[in-house]
């Protein structure tokens, strides 16, 4: 037999119409549950820790799924037992007040979590489910016993204690719940983006084929426990009509109980899943929903044998072998062919070519055809044949405008070299009328359109966004609309091209036009020399993949006049780590270079790069220093005006925590970018390194709350121990104060989530006997998805003046500013807003002593796009701008930098790629 799974897959992604009444967020993802058997294979009992009695304590499990409740079901005493322990308890007073409650006391088994199988949740009591049946019900005696659920957090892995006591209970279930959809299918997570972001805002009253009213399964009594397995999904090509064979005598209130009995014979007779039909409609013209899976879905049912996978099935209820078709059934036959056709873009009057499920035979059949038509059947009888096309010319008449055969070829994309594509976006329209195409990335955000007017809609896309350049890999969607019709919906796979897009920007804050020239340097020297011109008082953003595509590269940069300089990056790292990093580069080169942030551990990747600006070769060595202590050495010759990029992980081995030195013995500029996957969130970062040690660190941002964990990581490449006091701030003053030892030669990792408790906007300030080096990193789940990480080394020295170059306020992306103020006294901050095209905005801020303040640059400024700022202060601070980011609606991430030191004519930076 010959599968069609990739189309199923597909069209189910492509014609998945909802309609809502407007452009929303994605449906949630439905609840997934996994089940694991205490006792088997995947839940074992842990070996020598039986419990005394009954009581058992299985051993610390990996799961295959991701959950974040757990509850228990077992076999045993759901039945009279329990009435009579619950009688019992009433009189003998052993239950005060609500006999329902669930005293930990009294708990018959305890479960705890982890994301890791290192860090643990608490042991959570799960206390038996008493609500019970009434007596003589008849379910009773099979009802299982349950307890919880309990709300553990993301979770990986799964440990359990059971303690029945006395009563004879088997061996309990473990239902691990996904209540955030984590594990939900592609079909599934298509569904929700299309039902909740593209949907227009065509009611069902308004659009051109208007659903027409349907008994639901619930309202014609289904016994969904009949059901043996979920609904499958194909596309719909065409309608098959049925009709059912019984009595036509029957009236209207006994529908349901006739769709009732068609369902139980299909599945208890005929042995099928479901209900075979997709709608069953009755002579009064009622219309029920057929098989489980939503009426709007192209679900696959079982009554046109074959061809199942690609057309509908409606049924009239009743024997029309030679009977006539009565009005009403008529009229909702037609409304359903109309309604259902028009919603997955089928012209009732056109012809398909289908070729059987196990690949024959091809046939060539009406859109609105009989059983008869796809053979081996009279369905739906002669009373009813002679009726399907009046049936299709009605329901084509119906309504107002349609879009039929919408459609994109090909809709998988490769990168040909310099671009993507083309594709072409066709939709036939049964009025002549205006019409709109649009391309939304996947974050629901329009980035192409193109209009006409017409009989046939059509377009060609190159992959390129507004701005000319190419979008980036991934999924898109394509949207047909044209007057009152229903938009046609549909998506496009874009696979190959860049991997890394790398920015460099200019602010100028001078009232005299700045001319910089870049040097672009690889493994190799310099490659190419372009320039940029940054306005007074404005910013300027030079691409450069645009520059030199497929590169590692380093850069120099020389401006006629002082300005400031940072560089941004995007990716998606061996094609699954999304993420950024953006960061000042260096005014000049240093022998020195100290980094106290590292790690080789498992799903994480770590660099050097550095630019070796020097027209000779420069020999360079390398000190890892390994956490808590211990030293190896790597030594470099790097060639002149070039980038050296060295892959940490196989220098040193795996699951290092390492702070690194490197020295030169010429002026060099050294980097380190990091890709991660950290406890199941993908990212990325880089810094650039201290040229010195220092006895004080200080970082303005830090954030406990769900899904973030903040860290503080200490390198000390001295011979003597340093030993570290450091100290929170929050929002309302100091949290906490604590010390931590360094020793010589080594590393020291703080988790700052445990230091200051969950749900903390948090500064830092690290200070020491002995000069160390200090870095911040983050890794976080932020708001819609966005996973990744970022990094901060401190700042050793407080001013009264900051700028950032780098800031955007586009959709997809929020920027932040956080403000550390240190001192007991107040402090006012006047901050300048800076922007391609506009005046320059001012804001001012106080901080009160000994706090720290978040401020939204989206807030700030209400407008959309790059953005540069100064900060000055009336006595000294630190601030840093954290973003977090959907780049071209595809890459998700973060970045941070601390504030700069300045304008000056000379910028430097190791790390870049244009991959």
């Amino acid at each position: 037999m010959r599968k069609r799974l990739a189309i199923t897959s597909l069209l189910l992604f492509v014609f998945t119409f909802i309609p809502l009444a407007g452009l929303a967020e994605p449906a949630p993802l439905p609840v997934k549950t996994h089940k694991i058997q205490v006792g088997s294979p995947e839940l074992p009992i842990g070996v020598g820790i039986r419990a005394a009695g009954e009581g058992v304590e299985t051993a610390p499990t990996m799961t295959e799924a991701t959950f974040d409740m757990v509850g228990i079901t077992w076999e045993g005493d759901a039945n009279e037992d329990d009435a009579d322990h619950l009688s019992a308890q009433a009189h003998e007073g052993e239950a005060s007040g609500d006999s329902h409650s669930r005293n930990p006391e009294n708990a018959i088994a305890q479960v705890r979590g982890s994301a890791d199988g290192q860090n643990w949740t608490e042991w959570i009591d799960l206390t038996e489910e008493v609500d019970l049946p009434d007596p003589g019900a008849g379910e009773s005696g099979k009802q299982r016993s349950g307890a919880g659920p309990a709300y553990l957090g993301e979770a990986r892995h799964v440990q359990l204690r059971w303690n029945p006591g006395k009563r004879e209970r088997s061996l309990p279930t473990v239902h691990l719940l996904d209540i955030k959809g984590r594990t939900a299918s592609a079909g599934e997570r298509a569904r929700s983006v299309l039902q909740g972001i593209f949907w227009s805002n065509h009611t069902a009253a308004s659009a051109s084929s208007a659903q027409p009213p349907v008994t639901m399964r619930p309202q014609w009594g289904a016994d969904e426990s009949m059901r043996k397995a979920d609904p499958g999904y194909g596309s719909v090509r065409a309608g098959s009509v049925h009709h059912t064979v019984n009595s036509n005598s029957y009236g209207c209130g006994d529908s349901p109980a006739l769709v009732r009995g068609i369902y139980s014979f299909h599945v208890n007779g005929n042995g099928w899943n479901d209900i075979g039909y997709n709608f069953l409609v009755d002579r009064c013209g009622q219309i029920f929903e057929g098989r489980y899976g939503g009426i709007e879905m192209p679900v696959i049912g079982a009554h046109t044998y074959n061809f199942n996978y690609a057309t509908t099935g409606v049924s009239m209820i009743g024997d029309f072998s030679s009977a006539s078709i009565p009005g009403a059934m008529y009229n909702s036959v037609v409304s359903v062919l109309d309604w259902k056709l028009d919603l997955h873009g089928v012209n009732p009057l056109w012809q398909s070519t289908i070729t059987g499920y196990d690949g024959s035979p091809t046939l060539t059949v009406r859109n609105v055809s009989g059983h008869r038509d796809f053979g081996g059947s009279a369905c739906p009888g002669n009373g009813a044949y002679g009726s399907l096309n009046s049936m299709a010319t009605d329901a084509y008449n119906r309504g107002g405008q349609k879009i039929f055969a919408p459609g994109a070829t090909p809709h998988i994309i490769d990168w040909n070299g310099s671009g993507f594509g083309p594709t072409t976006i066709t939709g036939n329209l049964k009025q002549s009328e205006p019409w709109v195409i649009r391309i939304y990335d996947s974050a629901g955000a329009e980035i192409r359109n193109f209009s006409g007017s017409g009989n046939f809609a059509s377009a060609t896309w190159n992959g390129n966004a507004d701005i000319g350049q190419p979008v980036l890999e991934g999924t898109y969607f394509w949207r047909i609309e044209s007057g009152n019709a229903r938009p046609a919906l549909g998506a496009l796979t874009l696979q190959g091209g860049h991997r890394f897009q790398e920015y460099l920007l200019a602010y100028n804050p001078l009232t005299t036009d700045a001319q910089v020239a870049i040097t672009l340097m690889n493994n190799s020297g310099v490659v190419a020399t372009p320039t940029m011109n940054v306005p007074a008082q404005s910013r300027a953003t030079l691409d450069i993949n645009a520059v030199r595509p497929w590169m590692e590269l380093s850069a120099r940069a020389d401006s006629t006049s002082p300005v400031l300089m940072e560089r941004s990056m995007y990716y998606r790292y061996q094609g699954s780590m999304d993420g950024g990093n953006a960061g000042f580069g260096t005014q000049a080169p240093a022998n020195d270079w100290y980094f106290a942030e590292g790690y080789t551990g498992t799903g994480f990747f770590q660099y050097t790069t550095l630019l070796n600006p020097n027209p000779v070769d420069v020999t360079a060595t390398i000190r890892y220093l390994f956490n808590p202590s211990g030293v190896q050495t790597q030594v470099l010759t790097l060639p002149p005006n070039s980038r050296t990029t060295v892959d940490v992980n196989a220098v040193v081995g795996a699951n290092k925590e390492l702070a690194t030195h490197v020295t030169a013995v010429a002026p060099i500029v050294v980097e380190r970018p990091q890709y991660y996957v950290f406890r199941g969130q993908p990212g990325g970062d880089n810094s650039l390194g201290a040229k010195s040690l220092s006895t004080e660190w200080n970082f303005a941002e830090g954030y406990t709350g769900p899904g973030f964990s903040t860290w503080l990581t200490l390198g000390n490449p001295t011979g003597t121990d340093a030993n570290a006091t450091i100290t929170f701030f929050g929002n309302s003053g100091i949290i906490a104060t604590i010390t931590r030892p360094v020793l010589a030669g080594g590393r020291t990792t703080v988790d700052v989530n445990a230091m200051v408790g969950a749900n903390r906007e948090v500064s830092a300030r690290v200070t020491t006997d002995n000069p160390i080096v200090a870095e911040r990193p983050v890794y976080f789940g932020y708001n819609n998805g966005i996973n990744g990480g970022h990094v901060a080394l401190g700042n050793p020295s407080l001013q009264t003046h900051y700028d950032f170059a780098e800031g955007y306020t586009a959709p997809g992306f929020d920027e932040y500013l956080t403000v550390l103020n240190p001192s007991p006294t107040p402090l006012t901050v006047d901050a300048t807003y800076a922007f391609a095209v506009a005046p320059p905005m001012p804001k001012q801020y106080v901080i009160p002593g000994n706090t720290r303040m978040t401020i939204s640059v989206h807030n700030e400024v209400n407008r959309i796009g790059d953005v540069s700022v100064s900060l000055d202060g009336d006595h000294a601070f630190a601030v840093e701008r954290p973003m977090y980011f959907v780049f071209r609606g595809a890459w998700r991430g973060g970045s941070n930098t601390q504030g700069g030191p300045g304008p000056t004519t000379t910028w430097y930076f190791a790390e870049g790629y244009t991959g």
